[in-house]
């Protein structure tokens, strides 16, 4: 069952148990692919330290659904994480740039957090 995997990778996302998070996650996305599970894929290898399989990830989820920006917000941080200032600020400036349909908190403080990182 797909939501029983992914309930139980969230779970052991949560609880730093990342190895069995990512098998979870990796069985889930086995029988059905989707942004939420693209998503917490990228968070699972990006505490794991494997930053290109976060990267592409990310990437596959902010192909999923083109208009969120929580796939580009999560890429700016992982780049940052990385000190790749260069993508960092390219994918902060997307971001930025990409049209918000619906205005939320969590919208808002990923697109001041981005803005005012790159300013300084």
């Amino acid at each position: 069952n797909p939501r029983y995997l992914y309930s139980r990778a969230v779970v052991n996302y949560y609880a730093a148990f990342y190895d069995q998070a990512l098998a979870d996650a990796k069985g889930c996305a086995a029988m059905l692919s989707s942004y939420d599970t693209e998503l917490l894929l990228g968070s699972i290898c990006q505490k794991m330290r494997k930053f290109h399989d976060a990267e592409s990830h990310y990437m596959v989820a902010s192909y999923m659904c083109p208009s969120r920006i929580t796939p580009l917000y999560r890429l700016f941080r992982l780049y940052e994480e990385q000190g790749d200032s260069s993508s960092m600020v390219e994918i902060g400036r997307r971001l930025l740039d990409k049209p918000v349909k619906i205005q939320s908190r969590e919208t808002r403080a990923m697109r001041l957090d981005v803005r005012r990182t790159i300013e300084q």
